[in-house]
């Protein structure tokens, strides 16, 4: 049970550091939609979803390789963060250089500075957390987390509410709460321990790290377009305010994202342990079970309280995003079981593998918002996003078992999602009744499997023992 106990204790850990933060976000949407239109949401949306495009062109994807490479003993932290910290400098200095063809993007222009800020600051925080858990530093990494939060959360307060700066208060708030947290962490770690010069890193270890980082660069894309380019083209074919509303129908969906994310990126970590032989296999198969039924624990209960948690959550013309909302659930489960499913490639460090499923997701992805958007509008964004998550899922689940053959209860699966689709299309058709049937009969199905998990009653005899 030692990799399963090591997995919880940094679940937990990780928990703490990122819990905070992603609660935050869930929190602040009642703020957000009664302080900025549809239109200026949709408007400050654009500019962080341009932020998550810039990143893995501008950055080489390197954060990844920067935990990665300080979990393998054979190469030096120093050598691996002083490549991750170089690398996000040329990169923001790519970006500042950028101005004259950034200037001719609407909607941005004007944020250009911020945008540029916001990049910075936004990176150089990612590559020194991730940095932190590779050198299993996940404590001070938790609290890292805990404080970023509550500066980021009483700057918000202060530049939206006290201040009124619309969408330059939320961007500044942001820029000064990841530069705030980077001095806590450049001192914490006495960072001139751990800063080496760049021209005396071995060339191999560059050319390793990168051969590692740069594959994800297309995938990071391909993720960037199946999760981020509806929104481009909600904002071209339908409007700025439609945007608006339909980036505020994600935020329910993020409430199951806090947990998946944070639980995929302490997984991270163990599953690099022991890659490849037969107690790796037994883990990887108990936990994608167990991780599949809770996703579908969650985001059951999440579709059937969508309308509900609109009318907490959403304010004015923003209630309208809870349809979009149900949609979105679902496709952030397969989101998720997709990204598990991913850590067995980078444990593998056969990142190029990922490419292959994400571009065929966001091929499928724009051609049914061409196809749909024009016609059912953030609905049919919503759809498009879920059925490209499934073809992510799907591709991944068949071909990583060829790398790591783990076992999957296809049937239980498969009965869950196709049940979960029709108490959708109850909840939109407003069959709550019939909806509320369907999903206990999901529950019920996906407790009872975990009540007879092979995993949970060892780890009970265990503590029993």
């Amino acid at each position: 049970m030692g990799q399963y106990k090591k997995l919880i204790k940094n679940t937990l850990v990780m928990t703490i550091g990122q819990f905070s933060s992603k609660v935050l976000s869930f929190l602040l949407v009642p703020l957000y939609t009664s302080l900025l239109s549809t239109a200026e949401y949709g408007t400050y949306d654009l500019l962080v979803t341009t932020v998550t495009l810039l990143t893995p062109l501008l950055t080489l994807t390197i954060s990844e390789g920067v935990m990665r490479f300080c979990l393998d003993e054979k190469y030096d932290p120093k050598e691996i963060l002083t490549i991750g910290i170089v690398v996000v400098a040329l990169g923001s200095g790519v970006l500042a250089i950028s101005y004259p063809i950034i200037r001719h993007i609407p909607a941005i222009s004007d944020y250009y500075v911020w945008l540029l800020l916001f990049f910075t600051s936004s990176n150089i925080h990612l590559v020194l957390t991730q940095f932190l858990k590779g050198i299993n530093k996940v404590k001070l990494y938790a609290t890292c987390g805990v404080i970023s939060t509550a500066i980021t959360l009483v700057l918000n307060i202060m530049f939206l509410v006290v201040f009124k700066l619309g969408i330059v208060g939320y961007m500044l708030a942001y820029i000064l709460g990841h530069s705030l947290i980077i001095f806590y962490i450049l001192i914490r770690i006495k960072i001139t321990k751990w800063i080496i010069n760049p021209l005396k890193i071995s060339k191999q270890t560059i050319k390793n790290i990168l051969k590692y980082s740069c594959p994800m660069i297309p995938n990071s894309i391909c993720w960037w377009i199946s999760n981020s380019s509806d929104k481009y083209m909600v904002n071209g074919l339908v409007s700025t305010a439609a945007l608006g509303i339909y980036s505020v129908s994600y935020k329910i969906p993020n409430m199951m994202a806090i947990f998946t994310t944070i639980f995929n990126s302490a997984f991270q970590i163990s599953a690099v342990e022991n890659f490849g032989d037969e107690n790796s296999k037994k883990f990887y198969g108990n936990i994608y079970q167990l991780f599949s039924s809770c996703n579908v624990l969650v985001a059951t209960m999440l579709i059937l309280g969508s309308k509900l948690l609109a009318k907490l959550l959403y304010q004015n013309d923003f209630f309208i995003a809870w349809k979009a909302s149900s949609i979105l659930i679902m496709a952030f489960m397969f989101n998720s079981l997709a990204g598990l499913l991913g850590s067995v490639y980078t444990s593998a460090k056969k990142t190029s593998m990922l490419f292959y499923s994400t571009i065929i997701a966001a091929l499928v992805n724009i051609l049914l918002n061409i196809t749909l958007i024009p016609k059912i509008g953030i609905i049919g964004a919503a759809i498009a996003t879920l059925i490209s998550y499934v073809c992510i899922w799907i591709i991944r689940l068949v071909h990583s078992r060829k790398i790591l053959k783990f076992k999957v209860n296809y049937v239980q699966n498969i009965v869950s999602y196709a049940l979960m689709s029709v108490e959708i299309i109850m909840m939109l058709s407003g069959s709550y009744i019939g909806a509320i049937c369907i999903a206990v009969t999901i529950i019920t199905i996906n407790i009872i499997y975990i009540l007879k998990s092979k995993l949970i009653n060892k780890y009970l005899k265990n503590n029993r023992n």
